[in-house]
């Protein structure tokens, strides 16, 4: 199978490279930074702005041939680092000229990514927490900040490219990414700052996890669209979230009673039924 992956010199984007080349996927990678210097044997690379129509058209076309699938994970990942106009305009456009391409070429399958921060928790600006514990997939947003508003919009969409050509449309949800060489400082955090994780409501994913995902996405098929929170089986905790969350806030702690042991505030059922993946790390592992 023929894919895309834009976004591809970003953490996550190597990582979903790598996780493609190593099982046989012939991977166009595209980014607007320069090829990073391991790129997989066999990985073809170009360097393209998705905010600009004629770089997407001339990703989606390399070589005078469409791809079987794209996944598109170009955005600004850290809203605190842009001006918002800045945040929200990348990250809209970029999707808005992926699914348009998309459907005008009459590619089948397009897999995009949102984040946690589609709910609208981690930068707001007035406090609120989720109506109830775990958050699935059927939990409304609340956007009150630019990123949150480019997730929610991204997922409109991928939903608008669906409706008009029946493309086969997936979004990715993940939580906070853990990369391998970020370990020592999280396990460190978990002991000693334990409610420095509350605003993601303690899930976590491992980078290699969340890789193994977006290759699963590719090989399930889906009739509608559909959003998938990618978290941990456990809390970025060593104490239960249900006695941590009452020192956070009176309101989180009561929707908080629900969960039980080590279970995170985000359910991960429905990727586990949907497709067939199970997060293989834990933060225990590396302690």
């Amino acid at each position: 199978m023929r894919v895309v992956v834009t976004g591809s010199s970003g953490r996550i984007g190597q990582q979903v490279v790598k996780e493609l080349a190593a099982h046989a996927y012939q991977v166009i990678a595209a980014d607007i930074a320069r090829a990073p210097h391991d790129l997989p044997a066999g990985v073809q690379y170009i360097q393209a702005d998705m905010t600009k129509p004629a770089d997407a058209v001339g990703v989606l076309t390399f070589r005078g041939r469409k791809p079987d699938a794209v996944l598109h994970l170009a955005a600004i990942p850290n809203p605190t680092k842009d001006p918002p106009d800045v945040v929200y305009a990348t990250n809209v456009l970029s999707a808005y000229n992926i699914v348009e391409m998309v459907g005008a070429l009459g590619i089948p399958k397009l897999i995009e990514t949102s984040s946690i921060n589609w709910l609208g928790m981690d930068f707001r600006t007035q406090e609120w927490w989720p109506s109830y514990l775990p958050v699935d997939e059927f939990h409304p947003h609340q956007a009150q900040d630019p990123y949150a508003l480019s997730k929610f919009v991204g997922e409109q969409a991928v939903e608008m490219i669906r409706n008009r050509c029946g493309t086969e449309v997936i979004s990715i949800r993940p939580p906070y990414v853990v990369f391998t060489d970020w370990w020592p400082d999280v396990v460190r955090r978990v002991h000693e700052e334990p409610l420095s994780f509350a605003s993601g409501l303690w899930s976590y994913i491992d980078v290699r996890d969340l890789a193994a995902a977006y290759r699963k996405a590719l090989e399930t098929r889906v009739n509608l669209h559909e959003s998938f929170y990618i978290v941990a089986d456990d809390a970025l905790a060593e104490r239960p979230v249900a006695d941590l969350a009452p020192e956070v806030s009176e309101a989180l702690g009561k929707k908080a009673k629900s969960l039980t042991g080590t279970q995170p505030g985000v359910d991960n059922s429905k990727a586990k039924r949907m497709l067939d993946w199970r997060p293989s790390f834990s933060w225990r592992d590396f302690t």
